[in-house]
């Protein structure tokens, strides 16, 4: 490819000199002319050596890519693009589709959008890889699935590689130790009883409570509050008492496991691996797919919080792919760093209001997913009456 380039690029430049030549004997009008159509005979020369350098590589990773099984829909010049924009017209998501293509393939094929070529995974083992054993091997892909979020996200932990991610992951890390989690339950309780004062008054008034609204508020007032008490040392140790509410802990697991927040997480592929038996080149996005891991548990469309309890379904799992089997937070060196917490405050949030209120949905509607918004959200903030 890069000599078909460069053939070209030789043949626009001997053009040139020709025409250089041509110059140099000509009248002034005759130059005028002669220099138009050198320029415009050298960027067209330019440009079709590129396109064809464009084509030729497509061809290379098509080629390359042969022996992987392809995602049923594709259009010759677009790929897979117009099936995920048509997807939220059937009532789907983009990941849903792609759910669909790899139960399809067998956890494992290809899509293209436009001249990109990505490949499915959804398999535990082969997501072990890109997650953890190679994990530096596979990088935020930033040309593409990020590059919308990095005028937000900048060059933040959520998007870093290299030396920069591992000196940020670093400095956040002791933010969020364990043993600050102590701190953490009675900052959550106190939010929580903010919460239910408010809920008390429009108990049985059948005026609607987006609970999504309440809760993000409820985050950013544990957030503030433990920002000021960071390092106080002074907290009960009440830990205890949250890490004994295993079928809470379990209620939010199975939730997480059944709506998966975030569906699915792409790579780059940085050198040749190997991935569930296929060879993939180095340049190639991967779609991990999560969403279809978390539908690979028996009865998957139940609501089944004993899968978490000690000797449930998890349980059962081969060992070695047990933690790739529920991938909420990610697995690997990249996971959540903030996990932990997260899983601690939900559970005094959710012991807290369960025991005092009883939750309906306003309607049919209520919960309805965002087919279009990642991480997902509901539709409306879940509107729900209180009684």
């Amino acid at each position: 490819m890069e000599a078909a380039l460069a053939a070209a690029t030789d043949g626009a430049q001997r053009l040139a000199a020709r025409l250089s030549a041509a110059l140099d004997a000509a009248g002034p009008d005759e130059r005028r002319r002669l220099a138009a159509t050198a320029l415009i005979a050298v960027a067209g020369a330019v440009l079709l050596a590129r396109i064809v350098l464009s084509l030729l590589r497509f061809l290379r990773r098509e080629y390359q890519l042969r022996a992987i099984p392809s995602a049923p829909g594709s259009n010759l010049l677009l790929g897979h693009a117009l099936a995920l924009l048509r997807a939220p017209e059937k009532g789907k998501a983009a990941w849903d589709l792609i759910e669909e293509w790899a139960q399809v393939k067998g956890n494992v094929c290809r899509y293209r959008i436009l001249g990109t070529h990505s490949v499915i995974i959804a398999d535990p083992g082969a997501l072990k890889r890109v997650f953890q054993t190679r994990f530096k091997n596979y990088v935020k892909d930033l040309r593409l699935s990020y590059h919308p979020f990095l005028p937000i996200l900048g060059t933040g932990l959520v998007t870093a590689d290299g030396d920069l991610w591992q000196k940020q992951r670093l400095l956040m890390a002791p933010a969020l130790r364990v043993d600050i989690l102590d701190d953490i339950i009675p900052i959550a309780k106190r939010a929580v009883d903010r919460l239910a004062d408010k809920l008390e008054g429009l108990r049985g008034t059948g005026t609607p409570v987006h609970l999504e609204e309440e809760f993000r508020l409820l985050t950013l007032q544990v957030a503030a509050e433990a920002a000021k008490a960071f390092g106080r040392g002074d907290a009960a140790p009440t830990r205890r008492a949250a890490d004994e509410m295993l079928y809470t802990l379990s209620v939010l697991k199975e939730a997480l496991r059944k709506y998966s927040v975030v569906p699915v997480v792409t790579r780059e592929l940085v050198e040749d691996d190997t991935l569930a038996g296929y060879r993939i080149p180095a340049g190639t996005m991967i779609t991990c797919q999560l969403q279809s891991v978390h539908n690979q548990w028996r009865d998957p469309a139940e609501f089944r919080p004993e899968r978490f309890m000690p000797g449930g379904e998890y349980d059962e799992f081969d060992e070695s792919i047990r933690a790739y089997m529920f991938l909420p937070f990610i697995q690997g060196p990249r996971n959540c760093l903030g996990q932990h917490l997260a899983l601690l405050e939900a559970r005094v949030v959710l012991a807290a209001l369960t025991k005092r209120f009883k939750f309906t949905p306003l309607d049919a509607t209520a919960g309805r997913r965002h087919l279009t918004v990642v991480p997902v959200a509901s539709v409306g903030g879940m509107p729900v009456r209180v009684d």
